[in-house]
């Protein structure tokens, strides 16, 4: 609610045009009001069935992207079911990072199959190396850690993570053979760097940690 009212305040005080105003309503907030409308009327039936879905169309999507990929696409061009415009891979990542991590939380409540859940993690850490996706390597992580610490231990907890190691030293060796300039990449001050810099590709472009402090700042 309070940064639904900031943006809307920022919106009337810098455009001068109430259209500008209304397209950038329409632009960001269809996704609140989406979820504000699933939480009154979907059930958690409704809900399982999308998942259910969403996995289906993630197999789809991995199998585009091997196609996309033996077809010469690369970087923000490999889109899979998104497309091959430029910045397409973009949407490649949040659809990555909805789908693993709602099969590693599914995992750490007993919801979901160890085979299942690595299948769809190195699926999602293949389809990063392929893309560059450096960042959903850095979401993977959180996501993990924060699932270990939040959960209880076990074995099949450790042998899950250990496995996960392996996923991600072996991926993001994909990604450093394919793009020479990421060979070290997962060392902790190049992520460190990935993550405070306030620009990650041009200097036009803006930081995905750091967006909110620049904006304000400009």
């Amino acid at each position: 609610g309070i940064f639904f009212c900031y943006v809307t305040i920022t919106y009337l005080f810098h455009f001068q045009s109430v259209f500008y105003y209304v397209w950038g309503l329409r632009n960001y907030f269809r996704f609140y009001m989406a979820y504000v409308f699933y939480v009154i009327y979907l059930k958690w039936d409704d809900v399982e069935q999308w998942f259910k879905f969403l996995d289906w169309l993630y197999v789809i999507n991995f199998f585009t992207i091997i196609v996309q990929f033996l077809m010469g696409y690369r970087q923000d061009f490999l889109g899979g079911i998104f497309g091959v415009q430029k910045g397409c891979n973009g949407m490649v990542l949040v659809f990555l990072s909805v789908i693993v991590t709602k099969s590693v939380l599914s995992f750490m409540r007993n919801e979901e199959s160890t085979l299942k859940c690595l299948t769809f993690s190195g699926i999602g850490l293949l389809i990063a190396a392929f893309a560059e996706l450096k960042f959903f390597f850095i979401v993977f992580i959180v996501v993990a850690v924060v699932a270990a610490v939040m959960t209880k231990n076990s074995f099949r907890k450790t042998l899950f993570f250990i496995c996960v190691s392996l996923l991600i030293i072996i991926f993001s060796s994909v990604l450093a053979v394919l793009y020479d300039n990421f060979s070290h990449f997962l060392s902790f001050e190049n992520l460190w760097n990935a993550i405070v810099n306030s620009n990650y590709s041009t200097k036009e472009d803006i930081g995905r940690f750091t967006a909110i402090p620049i904006i304000s700042s400009r």
